[in-house]
Order: structure tokens, then sequence, then C-alpha cells
């Protein structure tokens, strides 16, 4: 699955008006490096982030559906690590 990612933060009516037009929009959660030695990145993928708000993910499929969750049950967390590794990141909406 191809992917975009962006700095914005969507409200879910700007979320909701991307999904009427077929594009998924979830947070990514960074992971913020306070650990001694550590660098930071993105660790996750949400359907919604208030604390280490990073950016947006945004797909032509839901990715809940195609990827395995972190914690499994109905968390709908997905590792960006293990997403990014199977999928492709394009660099422009219209390329998803």
């Amino acid at each position: 699955m191809n992917y975009y990612i962006d700095s914005k933060r969507y409200i879910n009516e700007e979320k909701q008006k991307y999904l009427n037009q077929g594009i998924f929009i979830n947070d990514l959660r960074g992971y913020d490096g306070s650990e001694k030695n550590s660098i930071a990145f993105i660790a996750s993928i949400e359907p919604s982030v208030f604390v280490n708000h990073v950016g947006s993910i945004m797909t032509k499929e839901n990715i809940f559906e195609v990827s395995p969750n972190i914690g499994g049950f109905d968390m709908k967390v997905v590792d960006f690590e293990a997403f990014s590794a199977n999928n492709v990141e394009v660099y422009s909406i219209i390329d998803l």
C-alpha cells in the first residue's frame, strides 16, 4: 500500500472530508527520545493522538484492516517501523 506522511494535525471534520474522497487519515505518535542515548522517531500509527503527535499518515486503504495491531484486540495501534518496511512512501497525495 502507498502512504503519504504530512506534518499537519487533522481535526475530525477534515479527516471525514478526506474519507469521503476515499483517503484514510490516521495520526503518528512519536517516541520522544527522552531516555538517555536515544533519538526521536515515529513509533506508532493510531486513529487519534494528542500527546507526542508528530504528523499524519494518509492511505487509500484502512491501515487497521490490513496491518496487525501491536496490542491485539481493538487497540488500533500499528507499529510504524513494521508498516513502513512493508509499504511504499509517496511524496504527494496524488500518488496514493
